[in-house]
């Protein structure tokens, strides 16, 4: 039976048809054509970062990795942020953390899930921005 590499290998094969703006669609329904053309039967490609490739093509993936990278820069925000709060502020640092840990907790299961959590993922990476957004505005001091 044909199992995660397969599906994997199928991804790899299909990027190379439409590898600048892929397959469009919703991820499951591009996902499960690919399986079911190649394979004779529909399955999801279990990887998060495959199928936003099958789905959006390269430019659609590096769009989402300059999410990401923002994400990221703004939680070094934060880190300067605790550097340069008063002690006893902790707690605030701490509840802006949560969320990040959330993403990044999704975004490494997602190498091994589909699309399962987008909407979660999608909400955490808003939140993160927000976060990263009002604290920005905080002139930390070092």
């Amino acid at each position: 039976t044909a199992g995660r590499f397969d599906f994997w290998e199928i991804a790899f094969y299909a990027l190379q048809s439409r590898p600048l703006l892929g397959y469009g669609g919703s991820s499951v329904t591009s996902s499960l054509w690919l399986t079911s053309q190649f394979l004779g039967k529909s399955a999801v490609l279990h990887n998060l970062y495959l199928e936003s490739l099958i789905r959006y093509g390269i430019i659609g993936f590096i769009s989402f990795g300059s999410i990401i990278y923002f994400v990221a820069k703004d939680f070094m925000h934060i880190k300067l942020f605790r550097i340069s709060s008063v002690k006893g502020n902790n707690e605030i640092f701490h509840i802006f953390l949560i969320p990040f840990i959330s993403l990044a907790a999704i975004l490494f299961a997602g190498l091994g899930l589909t699309w399962l959590w987008k909407e979660l993922m999608w909400f955490l990476i808003g939140f993160c921005l927000a976060i990263g957004t009002i604290l920005s505005r905080e002139k930390p001091t070092i």
